[in-house]
Parts: structure tokens; sequence; C-alpha cells
């Protein structure tokens, strides 16, 4: 490795990365990243001593919704959608919210600390408890678990 400068007084304050450890940030380099920290993934996807061990962390949460999803095509079985709430009062209701955009505005926004409007499991797949609402079954949030049967969301309407 070597240092660039980029100012005027000299100091290298860039570093130059060589060619062989980068990562490419394609379909390629992306899929090459994932089998060389889960190799074997296909096979010991529900090995909790496996799982433990690897890990690949990504700033911004477009890069992990992608390399999830890139995981979880991996694993067999068919992939289960869940959706959030589709509105946000009653249709009926004189609220300040009966004016508000379609839903699917609502549907479309990603804010830091809210989980998604569309999530996607499998049986097999890996997660992790964000936010615990029922502690009585002693989960701590951060908790790694593996989706073990999924269901259909009914919502009673009251």
């Amino acid at each position: 490795m070597q240092g660039i400068a980029i100012s005027n007084d000299g100091e290298p304050n860039w570093i130059k990365i060589m060619e062989e450890f980068l990562i490419r940030n394609d379909e390629v380099g992306i899929h090459n990243l994932i089998t060389s920290i889960y190799p074997n993934f296909d096979t010991k996807y529900e090995d909790w001593s496996y799982l433990r061990e690897r890990g690949i962390l990504a700033p911004p949460n477009s890069d992990v919704d992608e390399k999830n999803t890139i995981m979880l095509s991996m694993l067999p079985g068919i992939v289960k959608s869940y959706l959030s709430c589709e509105s946000l009062s009653n249709a009926n209701d004189c609220s300040p919210f009966s004016d508000m955009e379609p839903p699917k505005l609502l549907h479309s926004l990603k804010i830091s600390g809210l989980p998604n409007h569309w999530l996607d499991l499998k049986v097999g797949a890996s997660v992790i408890l964000l936010r615990n609402l029922n502690q009585l079954i002693w989960l701590c949030n951060g908790t790694r678990l593996i989706v073990s049967k999924l269901s259909d969301r009914v919502i009673e309407a009251k």
C-alpha cells in the first residue's frame, strides 16, 4: 500500500488499496463477498456455531437490504412477504390524517429506527430481534434467531 497526497503539504491522506483486496460493488463482487464470509452457506445456514462466527457489516441500510435479499435467495424454500399496516386510520374518520397522501408514499419511506413496509422471510433465515415487544418470553434486543415457522398474517377488524 502506498499513500497518495491530495493536499499541498505533501502529507499522504489517502491510502491506495491494491486491486486484489478490493471487492467491486457489482453483483459478482457482492456474491464473492458473501461466499467468502459464508462458505457452504446453502448447507450450514441453520448451524448456530457457523452463524455465530460470521457477519457482514454495511453502513447504509440499502446495502444491508441488498445483501439480505441475496442471502435469502440462497436459502431453499419459498419467500413469504409480510407488509405493515395499510392505513393510518379508519376511512370514515374525520381525523387530520384522513386527507393524507395514499399509503404508497408511506410505504416508500425508509426511516432509521422504523421497520420497512415490506419484509421477506423464509424458514431457516437468520434474523436479529431489534425490538422485543413481549419481555415475558425472555428475549433481549439483538438476539440472533432462526425462523422456524411462517404463517399467514391475519388482521382482525375492531
